[in-house]
Formats: structure tokens, sequence, C-alpha cells
């Protein structure tokens, strides 16, 4: 039985704004997913129909439970109540969008919810697992939206879900150091995105590695610029990490870039190189989005494509995601800038003049540069 609690504001014919409830009911697992119950009548609360919702569920086996809150700050006093009641031993499939400042209580972890749950997305509020959390042994799929949690808590949270399949981060503010334990051999989808204090990504330097991991994204947005200090040539250890990978794209989208360039004269030149690192069978296709002359930018992409044997498709975007000329541009929240565009030239300019030959002639290599309408505006300013 799945339940879909959500809150909307609707309008019917009659001008006059009301709540809806949207409640997903199939005594046999079935999804109608979008059959409201009716417009509460007056004087009836959103709240009071979610707490008379999931009381009158909380015997029936729930199995899939969507709470979306909307970061409505009316229902804060009762969320501790209404997960008490949701949270029963036989839960697969868990998406809580909750309340900036609500700590989600990691008591509601007990140990029938840890052996049954599945799926668990958080969003909207603080999260802080330690070790007396407990084995979660059937979580397959984990994804972390705008969530309060450390790299400590989370490696500790993932070093109790060895059976985790699909990890998704995204606006997790907290993360310095991201640690994956050496346990996790299971994980096949890694995501990590606008992770702004992000620094370093820790992966396992055991044999073992990620054996499984097929699919990785990371996405390091922003409208400044990114710490000098962060080293683009750290993501070779995930790329060895993962034998199995075919598919890598990186955004690494920035309003400035301050980086040492490859153009920085006496050592910038000389590319670091890792020759003991093992050839890759699997990768297949690699996009960069945001790609500048940033020397360890340019140094990891070198590294890929000499030790990617298979690499079938290569695409090197100079463009920020929402720049002038990108699908994703919408006016006029992205006007030209000056600034990104020069680095965009030199971007290009890096790679012809160290990457473009390095790459097999069986390797598709898309160069996405700035067009026509930015060579003009970089002319006339």
């Amino acid at each position: 039985m799945a339940l879909q609690l959500e809150k909307q504001i609707v309008a019917p014919q009659n001008g006059s704004v009301v709540q809806r409830v949207g409640d997903d009911d199939s005594q046999h697992g079935a999804s109608t997913l979008g059959s409201p119950i009716p417009f509460l009548p007056e004087g009836q609360t959103f709240s009071c129909k979610v707490d008379n919702i999931l009381r009158n569920h909380s015997a029936i086996g729930l199995k899939t439970l969507t709470l979306n809150l909307n970061d409505d700050h009316a229902t804060f006093p009762y969320v501790d109540s209404w997960l008490q009641v949701a949270f029963t031993a036989g839960i697969e499939e868990l998406t809580l969008r909750l309340h900036e400042k609500y700590n989600f209580p990691c008591s509601l972890l007990s140990d029938g919810v840890r052996k049954s749950i599945r799926y668990l997305e958080l969003k909207f509020c603080a999260f802080h697992p330690t070790v007396e959390v407990g084995p979660l042994r059937s979580l397959t799929t984990l994804y972390l939206n705008s969530v309060r949690i450390t790299g400590d808590e989370l490696e500790c949270l993932l070093s109790n879900s060895l059976a985790l399949e699909r990890l998704l981060l995204i606006d997790i503010k907290d993360i310095v150091i991201l640690k994956i334990p050496c346990l996790q051999q299971q994980l096949n989808s890694l995501g990590v995105m606008l992770c702004q204090g992000l620094e370093v990504v820790n992966t396992p330097m055991l044999p073992s590695k990620f054996l499984h991991l097929k699919h990785l994204t990371i996405s390091m947005i922003s409208g400044s610029a990114f710490s000098p200090s962060y080293d683009y040539f750290s993501l070779v250890s995930l790329f060895d990490a993962s034998p199995s990978l075919e598919t890598l794209f990186l955004d690494v989208s920035q309003g400035r870039m301050e980086h040492e360039s490859v153009f920085g004269g006496g050592s910038s030149a000389h590319l670091r190189q890792l020759p003991e690192l093992h050839r890759h069978d699997r990768l297949k296709s690699v996009e960069i989005m945001g790609f500048s002359s940033a020397k360890g930018l340019v140094e990891l992409t070198c590294c890929i494509v000499k030790k990617a044997v298979s690499l079938e498709r290569l695409v090197l975007n100079t463009l920020r995601h929402n720049s002038c000329c990108s699908k994703e541009y919408i006016p006029p929240y992205s006007p030209f800038n000056k600034v990104v565009l020069d680095e965009a030239f030199r971007a290009v300019a890096a790679i012809r003049s160290y990457i473009q030959d390095e790459v097999p002639p069986e390797v598709n290599l898309t160069v996405v540069e700035p067009c026509a309408r930015c060579h003009s505006f970089c002319a006339s300013s």
C-alpha cells in the first residue's frame, strides 16, 4: 500500500485558494498518483487532514510513503508525530521533503524499519546518523538534497548501508571531504551536485574498489570561483577506483577561473602523468561542462584519454551550463560575461594545444565553444 501526502495550493473556478491533500492508496501496491482527497472543509487545516490520514493507515502495512511539506512553517510542530506513526516495520520506500529547521530523528530507524527500507529520499532537514543507528541491510537508493549532514556522519551512514547501489547528493553544504567506504561494493551510480564546500573525494585505494559503479555524475557549479586549492587531477582516483565505469559527467561551471592555467608559464606547461595507472576497459562516454584552461582539468582529461581504451565519445563544453549559447540558456538570467567568455576561448586553445592530438581517431571528440554572438560581444567590449 502506497500513501502520498503533498501540500499543494490550488485555485478552483470560483477563484478562492484552498489546500489539497493527495492520498495515493492501494491495498495491493498499485499506484494511482494524483488521486486527490476532496477539498478541505472550512475550518479543517492541512495539518489535521494529514494527521487523520496517517493514523487511519498506520496499521495497514504501509510500504511507500511520500510526504511533501514544501518547507511549510505551519506544519513544523506536527512532523515528529506524523513520522512516528508512519515509520513502521515493513516500510520500503520513504520520500520526505520536510522543513529546513527540522532535525530528522534517527530513533525512527528501528530494527524493523532498517531491515525493510530500500529507498530513502530526504530534502530540507538535518540528519545526523551515528554508529548507533545500526545496519540498513536493504537500503539500495539514498538521495539527500539540501540536508545538513557532515562528511563523518555520511561516512557512518554509508558504512551501515552495504547494499547501496545508487547515491545522489545535492546541495550538501557541510561536507568538505566525501569519504566512500571501501566496503561499498554494490554502488553503481554516484551523483554529487552543487556541494559547494566539497574539496576532496576520497575513494578506497584497495584492489576490490568499486566493482559495480557504472555511472558517475559530479557537479560543482559556482556563480563565483572554486577554491584554487581544489585539484581537479585528484578525480583520477575515482576513475581508477571504478573499473566498470561507463559514463562520466563532470560539470565545473563557474563565474571565474582562479586555478593555475596551463598557459601560466614556467612549470604550468609540464603536465603531470600517472604511468602506473591501470588502463580502463569500460568507459565509453565522458562529458565535461564548463571546461577551462585549469592545468589540473587538462591533466585529468589527458589521463582519461590515454587510459580509457574503450572511449567512444568525448564532449568538452567550454561554456557554462546556462551560458548564452547553451541549450539551457533562458534570458535574461545568463547575460554575456566577458570574463567567462575570455576563459572559454583559453579553454578552446588548451584543448587544441594539449588534448586534441591525444584523442584516438575512433573517439568522437566534440568541442563546444563560444558562438558568433560571443565573438561579436568580446570584440565590441
